[in-house]
């Protein structure tokens, strides 16, 4: 293919993934082209997974094969995260069902699901028209969910006095075959979820012991970090293998792939990408004004198009050496409370919610902006006093989130500098008004709080849940000029480089045990989930659900074991690493 020709498919291809997530970013997208901008992400996560090579980061050496089967048998495993935002779909297009399923006239004469009394003007109407039935909302709601791909219709008996006449409710446009689309996933479930995680371990388990007896282990690679590389020995030492390879590849599954899945394709896939945008561009605009250099398109379509799965590979290679194998594990769970940025406060702060995933959550997730119109006063002072204290802990709920991943990513560069890099030009730093700012919305987070941190209840989901709720105090104005007060000394004290210090590693220190707490609910989430569904398919009976269990089970315990030594190694490498 010609260069030139090559570069306008890529360029178009790009340019259409930004406008996507522009769109979806924005609430902008029908639920048609929603639906394609979801499968053309979980095509790009499959595509960027295939890329990092699982099998040149568990043994050392590519296998393109393997690594495709292994994406493929994995997105098997994770069918139960795409068929629950299908329902939740579903359910957010019930409540606007008029927009997607019509009632038509039928000429012939059908059991109805139901009759509906219309008067004879009504009833004229439709026999006249059609199409145009009053009250259809109310008559369809109850119904619309059985509309599925099987069954396109359901038949309706239309009274008036003597007069009957059957009425089919069916979906029309491309909205409304997604509906179906929909339905047919949420009312098969349970079936599709057991089967498609059945078949998907079968293949990974099969595909593991596979790769365990036939491919070489080579010195770099993540089997070498824990001691099981060269050829195989004996039957021991292949029995050992085995165990090795199951165990890597379960917890890739449940450590990275299945988070990057839900995260990326689903919950933040175009916050992630919008602030991809404007940090890129903001970062183009100074790159040029410095340098007095032209980005070529390409580069910036390039990087736009890449934000938020780039790192992937970056983490891959972390993996694959004990030098480092702890810090990729520290990074794997900081960027939980990163990616929650992009769930939660990006959306609280926008008032741009994602239905699939905040549909799942339940109550106690309304915007800020949803909170603060529920509760204005019109007194300008009081009113402005309450929005200066929700701002405040935007930014405090911010900044505990963030600066894990700040800090984490310091001792990164620390750890992976070039030689000819001074060690201090790595060392984690803030400017004097950014550290009075973040004690400030620390200080109103924790006084005058309008956010909650527990853990998620819904059984579909599992993590920390992030709600929103009025701010109770009866003196907002009070505490806002507390709060003033002490971002100005705090920013005064700042102007000493020792009290500069003391301030920033007391600030380090508070998000490091947030931090601590947060890993706590991550922690508690994953018991509970679990165990609830652990218990649950063991009571059940037949052998298919006891080996169900028996998989959740283990990802129970590699869990479990993620979240303690990841939290400790992330300690150890921010304080005690070398």
């Amino acid at each position: 293919m010609d260069g030139r020709l090559g570069w306008r498919i890529n360029e178009f291809i790009l340019v259409g993934i930004i406008v996507f997530q522009f769109l979806d970013f924005f609430k902008l997208l029908d639920p048609f082209w929603d639906y394609v901008k979801k499968i053309v992400s979980w095509a790009l996560i499959a595509y960027l997974l295939y890329l990092t090579s699982p099998s040149a980061m568990f043994f050392g050496k590519k296998e393109k094969w393997w690594d495709a089967a292994v994406i493929i048998s994995l997105f098997m495993m994770t069918l139960k995260n795409i068929v629950s935002f299908a329902a939740a779909a579903r359910d957010t297009m019930t409540e606007h069902v008029l927009k997607y399923v019509s009632f038509v006239h039928s000429p012939d004469t059908i059991p109805g699901v139901a009759n509906i009394t219309l008067s004879e003007a009504s009833y004229n109407t439709f026999n006249l028209l059609g199409t145009y039935l009053a009250n259809a909302s109310m008559y369809a709601k109850p119904f619309a969910s059985q509309l599925t791909i099987s069954n396109p219709s359901i038949p309706f008996t239309l009274l008036s006095g003597e007069q009957s006449m059957t009425a089919l409710l069916q979906p029309y446009g491309m909205n409304g075959l997604i509906f179906q689309l929909y339905n047919t996933l949420a009312n098969h479930a349970a079936v599709i979820e057991r089967v498609s995680f059945i078949i998907g371990t079968v293949l990974v388990l099969g595909l593991g012991i596979y790769a365990a007896l036939r491919f070489h282990v080579e010195e770099r690679s993540v089997l070498a970090v824990i001691h099981e590389h060269g050829e195989l020995q004996d039957v021991m030492h292949a029995l050992k293998r085995v165990l090795a390879v199951l165990l890597v590849l379960t917890a890739f599954f449940l450590l990275l792939f299945n988070l990057v899945v839900e995260w990326l394709a689903i919950a933040i896939d175009a916050p992630l990408a919008m602030i991809g945008l404007a940090v890129y561009l903001l970062i183009a605009v100074q790159f040029h004004r410095k340098m007095h250099r032209n980005l070529r398109g390409e580069d910036l379509l390039t990087k736009i198009g890449g934000f938020g799965t780039d790192f992937l590979k970056d983490f891959a290679r972390l993996f694959t050496s004990r030098r480092t194998v702890l810090l990729g594990l520290s990074g794997l769970l900081v960027l939980h409370l990163l990616v929650d940025i992009g769930t939660f406060l990006i959306p609280y702060a926008t008032g741009l919610r994602d239905p699939l995933y905040f549909g799942h959550l339940g109550a106690g997730h309304d915007t800020l902006f949803m909170i603060i119109s529920a509760n204005w006063t019109g007194l300008l002072a009081t009113d402005l006093s309450v929005l200066g204290l929700y701002v405040l802990n935007t930014v405090g709920l911010f900044m505990l989130l963030a600066l894990p991943a700040y800090i984490w990513y310091k001792v990164f560069k620390l750890r992976t500098r070039e030689d000819h890099e001074a060690e201090h030009d790595h060392h984690p730093i803030l400017p004097g008004w950014l550290i009075a700012l973040s004690f400030s919305g620390i200080a109103a987070f924790l006084a005058t709080p309008a956010f909650t941190i527990t853990k998620i209840t819904s059984e579909a989901l599992i993590g920390v849940d992030v709600q929103t709720h009025s701010i109770t105090t009866g003196h907002p104005g009070l505490w806002l000029f507390a709060f003033l007060v002490l971002f100005l000394v705090l920013l005064f004290a700042s102007f000493s480089k020792h009290a500069k210090n003391l301030l920033m590693a007391a600030l380090f220190g508070t998000s490091i045990l947030f931090f601590g707490v947060y890993t706590y609910h991550f922690f508690m989430a994953t018991i509970t989930y679990y165990l609830r569904e652990g218990i649950s398919l063991f009571g059940a009976g037949s052998w298919s659900l006891i080996y169900l269990a028996c998989i959740l089970l283990l990802f129970l315990l590699i869990n479990l074991l993620f979240y303690v030594f990841g939290f400790l190694s992330f300690i150890y490498e921010t304080v005690w690493g070398d």
